[in-house]
Parts: C-alpha cells; structure tokens; sequence
C-alpha cells in the first residue's frame, strides 16, 4: 500500500515545502515572543527546571513535556547544530508534514471515491492554521495529526476490537502529549467522546457497552503512553504533588481563525439542509456543527461561557476539561472533501428554496467583502497614497476636534499610520487569495457547480482551494520579517 501512495506522499511533501519555501530564504516561524520564549529554556542552564532539592527530585517544567522539559523529544531539535530558530523551523516544517499525512490517509477513509486526488486537499490543514506561529503551535499541530488518526482508530475499534488497537491508541496519546503538551489528551478525550455518542447513535448500539469500550482505550492507551514516556513523564508527578494543578488555561470560544477555509460558511449551510448519506458524513457534519454551535452559545449567552471556564478551572487539578479548536480544522477539510465528491456526481445543491436562499445571501455577502478587500489591495499596491490621503481629509474636515485629551491632529497621525500599516501587507499573494476566494464564493451563487466534468471537481477546484490556503496563510499570517535581513549570526 506504501508503494502505491509514494506519489501522493512525495506530492504533499513538496507542497509543504513550497508553501513554507519562505523558511530556506531567510524566515522564521517566530512571529511573537512565546515560541521564542519558550525554545529559550532549553538554552538556559544545564538543568532547566530540574530540582534536585525536593525529595527524589522535582520540576518546574509547567506540565509540558513537549516543550518546557529539557529532556523532552522537541528539545533534541535544539540540540541540532543550526541556530535555534532554524532548528525550530526544522521541527516546524516536519510536524506540518506529519499533519498532512495524517489527513491524507483520514480523508482516503472518509471519501474514498476521490482516490488519490484528496492528496491536493490534504495540506490544507497546515496552512490554515496560523503557519503555527503562536504560542499553542505544537498543541494544534499534534492535535491535528492526533484527531483524524484517532477518529480512524475508534471507527476500526467498534467495529472490531483488537489488542493492536490499544497499542496504536498508546502510540497516538504518546505523540500528542510529549510532541505536544498534556492538555492535547482531553482535547482528544473530547473530540472522542463526542464521535462515540454519534457513532452510538448512528448504529444503534448499545450505551452501556459502547462506554465501557470507549474508557477502555482511552484510559489503557494513556496508561501505556505514561509508561512509554516515564523518562519525563515521573518529574511531572512531583510537580503534581506540590502544586495540585495542571496547567493549561481556562475554556474559550473558537477564536478568530474559526475557518479553514473561506468557503467554509457555505459548506455548512449545505450540510446542516442535507440528509447524511453515509457515517462518516453524518459524524463530520454533526461535530462541526456542534462546535459552531458551541461558539454561538457563548456569543449569544456570556454566562454560558462563564459556566464553561468554571468548570474548566476547577477541574484543572485533575485533568482540565476544555474544547479546542487544534482539531477542528480536519473536520472541517473532511466536509469539504465530502461535498466536492457530492459535486462530482451533481448532487451539491440544497432541496429546499429557503434553505438555498439563505446560502446564496451568505454567497453575495462573502463575494461582496472580498471584492472591497481585492479593491482595497489593488488600490494599496499602484496608488499608495490615495487611501491614506483620503481618510486623512474626511478626519480633519469631519471628525471631532478633540477625543478625549487627544487633538485631531493625533488623530490623523494615528489612522493615517493604521491605513498604512495595514497597506504594507497588501502584495500579489494577497490579491489572488482574494480572486480565488472570489472565484470559489461564485460558483455558489446560483446553488450549483460552473463545471460539471467530474475530473475537474477532483483536480481543478482542490487545485484551486490549495491555492487558496496557501495565499491565505501567506496574506493573513506572513512569517517574520527577518526574511530579508541576513543572519551573520547563528545563535540568537
């Protein structure tokens, strides 16, 4: 079977390493202090956290074996002999891989009509995920090569048990936790206990048994994966004693990267009118739109939220119940692959006129705001100062002569650099992320597909999706800036 996806492998390991060619030029991943921050304590002293003061030994590694522990399988790529943050990138660009494959060989599961063609959509899930420059970015990468795998493994698993099951499940818990951190686990606790219930209530099984097989391998695989990384995993048991609290913060809604795509509005729309086909329609479709709704809930209702951090907080001490959204972005690629092999067969239009409606006015909104983005873009980049210039006239002629204790002449500075702040992003990557979000947006309009060939629904628009994660994570999450600065030195 190897043999036979080596194209398909070879394939997204290129694309990776194009979408992040930026990395060999120059650039790094630390866009802000956290990562940074954090590989620094590998640099610090000999021992780091290590107290050999308290009893058999303690630590202070805050309860991240992926990160904070100096013994801990990502520091081995601070040893390697590059500067710290190429050996960072390096650790970076491997992981994105890693979550590319996995999803590659989930949607061959998911969609398997497509064939090997889901190989264009599959490293979709590296590049919508803030090229992984924030301080969680082991903890969505991991997760979201642990989700799909997991999803996969539970599916085999009910379907007929094995004693090979627990020991993959031990390998998958052992890779989120120590390439990742140990709050990854109850992220999987929850995307699992989630899809166990749909399964539950797709085949009818029953409740009783379908719990005891759940908490069975899920309880057993963590056990193993403790013995597995009893290496660093015994100080952390220390540090549990003296402090009683696991870290990891407090529960919050999807924050502003809610969508892996900008198409992704529209898919839902579609899948929450249509009638599932298949299981694995109906499990991708149902956790999406729990989790949306889980966002809305909170948007609409604080105190919800509230609820949700309490118990969150308190339960800290024992293993910190919370949602997150590192898995999440799987799902979502899962959908679209699903609604593209829907599309191939002319079956992507919604029954129901109301329904329909409703998706071509999000269509006309969404096509409505890229093309004022697209404009603001073209304007940004051949006339710099008309932009600029304007606002700065409408402020001075019309706004307030003071706000607060700041003159109007403060006021026009500060737009005036704001405007162009925000122009300065603006370049051609930006402007075809707008035209093929654009283009994709269109074929929506009139609830059905411009191209009807079925080979151009599993190589032209997954082509033209790709292009548009690319773009996006160039346009929207550019690496640092030190890409055109040479680096005379090799250690920070």
């Amino acid at each position: 079977m190897f043999k036979k996806e080596l194209i398909a492998i070879f394939f997204i390991i290129i694309i990776v390493l194009i979408g992040y060619h930026e990395i060999f030029l120059g650039a790094n991943f630390f866009t802000n202090a956290d990562p940074l921050g954090s590989s620094h304590l590998t640099y610090r002293t000999p021992i780091n956290g290590w107290r050999p003061d308290i009893r058999f030994g303690g630590s202070l590694f805050l309860g991240d074996p992926g990160e904070s522990h100096p013994w801990s399988l990502t520091s081995l790529f601070e040893k390697i002999p590059l500067s710290q943050k190429d050996s960072y990138s390096f650790l970076v660009i491997l992981l994105g891989i890693c979550t590319a494959l996995s999803l590659y060989f989930f949607l061959r599961q998911v969609v398997p009509e497509l064939g090997r063609y889901v190989a264009i959509l599959a490293p979709l899930s590296v590049f919508c995920q803030e090229q992984f420059n924030s301080q969680h970015a082991r903890l969505r990468c991991t997760l979201s090569v642990g989700v799909p795998l997991f999803l996969m493994l539970l599916y085999s698993f009910y379907k007929k048990p094995r004693l090979l099951h627990y020991f993959f499940a031990s390998l998958l818990f052992w890779f989120v936790a120590f390439m990742g951190t140990l709050w990854g686990l109850t992220q999987m606790l929850t995307i699992g206990v989630l899809f166990s219930i749909l399964y539950t209530l797709y085949f009818k099984e029953d409740l009783r048994l379908m719990v005891i097989k759940f908490f069975s391998i899920y309880i057993l695989g963590n056990l193993t994966m403790i013995c597995l990384g009893m290496w660093v995993f015994y100080s952390f048991f220390w540090e549990y004693i003296h402090n009683l609290d696991l870290p990891g913060i407090p529960w919050r809604p999807l924050g502003h990267f809610f969508n892996a795509l900008m198409i992704m509005p529209l898919i839902t729309v579609f899948f929450i009118f249509h009638r599932s086909k298949n299981f694995w329609e109906y499990a991708l479709k149902w956790l999406v739109i729990l989790i949306v709704a889980q966002y809305g809930l909170v948007k609409l209702f604080p105190f919800y939220g509230d609820i949700l951090a309490f118990i969150s907080h308190k339960s800290s001490t024992i293993i910190n119940l919370s949602i997150y959204e590192g898995g999440y972005f799987p799902l979502q690629i899962g959908l679209i692959a699903i609604f593209l092999s829907k599309a191939s067969k002319k079956n992507s239009t919604i029954k129901k006129l109301w329904a329909s409606r409703i998706q071509t006015g999000i269509a006309y909104l969404l096509i409505t705001s890229y093309f004022c983005l697209l404009l603001f873009a073209l304007i940004s980049i051949l006339l710099p100062e008309l932009i600029p210039t304007v606002i700065s006239y409408v402020v001075q002629t019309f706004g307030p002569q003071h706000l607060g204790n700041y003159s109007n002449e403060f006021l026009i500075y500060v737009v005036s650099f704001i405007i162009r702040r925000l122009q300065h992003a603006m370049s051609w990557h930006a402007i075809l992320f707008y035209v093929s979000s654009i283009l994709l947006v269109a074929l929506f309009i009139k609830n059905k597909w411009f191209f009807n060939n079925p080979h151009k629904q599993k190589v032209l628009i997954p082509s033209l999706l790709l292009l548009n994660g690319i773009m996006f994570s160039w346009t929207v999450y550019p690496l640092n800036y030190e890409k055109f600065q040479k680096r005379n030195n090799r250690k920070i």
